[in-house]
């Protein structure tokens, strides 16, 4: 029994001593060892979040990267924009220039040819660069005189006009009709003399002018004597209609 009494106590002390251990050694690591992993799980805890940082910098980098070669094509882009632009305002400046040495030779071809004409009133024949139209004494010709032959001679000295500037002029004759058809000029010229030969004198140096490159087709009731033999004619009567095949 005294036995058993003292390994009882013996065992009671043992175990009082291990529960002194243990809670001497909580004590001893909590001062140590719990800092330590506290520290250790932040270092841990900012490593992530400093990855999650790098990743997003990096997004952020090639976004940039994107942006500097979107600049670069943007550039680009913006030296091709001018370059064009300043290739279109010398060709602006180029069609400007050949419009305006167009307009220039029109005005002066009609005016010589209504001057060698000698159409009644006209002291000054241009053409519109609008409208692209007659203007005599600087009024529209449709207003000029309500007078069939006048207009009719106008019309004649306007469209042969354009005819000998296309000739004249390299590159406009291929862009231009080389056909013109009056049809009947002294049915309204009536008994003007003067100005039926004019007209046929136009015409007929207009042929000359442009023998090869353009024709003329004049439908006229007579021709003036002078111009008989200036023109290669067609006759065409009751007898020898225009249209054969088509009966009367």
């Amino acid at each position: 029994a005294g036995q058993i009494a003292a390994a009882t106590q013996a065992i009671a002390a043992r175990e009082q001593l291990v529960k002194n251990l243990a809670a001497d050694l909580d004590v001893r690591t909590r001062a140590r060892i719990t800092p330590r992993l506290q520290a250790f799980s932040d270092v841990v805890q900012h490593m992530a979040t400093s990855r999650a940082r790098q990743q997003e910098l990096e997004q952020v980098l090639r976004q940039w990267d994107r942006a500097d070669d979107i600049g670069a094509v943007a550039e680009g882009h913006r030296a091709e924009r001018e370059r064009i632009r300043s290739e279109l305002a010398a060709a602006e400046e180029d069609v400007g220039a050949r419009r305006a040495a167009l307009f220039a030779s029109l005005d002066d071809e009609f005016q010589r040819t209504v001057d060698e004409m000698g159409i009644p009133g006209v002291t000054t024949a241009t053409i519109d660069p609008k409208s692209y139209l007659p203007l005599l004494n600087g009024g529209p010709f449709h207003s000029f005189s309500s007078g069939g032959g006048i207009i009719t001679a106008v019309q004649v000295a306007y469209w042969t006009s354009l005819l000998t500037v296309a000739i004249h002029t390299t590159g406009y004759l291929n862009d231009y009709p080389t056909l013109l058809i009056i049809d009947t000029p002294q049915m309204a010229l009536n008994a003007q003399v003067m100005l039926t030969a004019a007209l046929y004198h136009r015409l007929s140096t207009q042929q000359d002018a442009g023998r090869g490159q353009v024709q003329l087709i004049i439908a006229d009731n007579a021709i003036p004597a002078l111009y008989e033999h200036a023109f290669a004619q067609e006759t065409f009567s009751y007898e020898r209609p225009t249209i054969s095949t088509a009966t009367h």
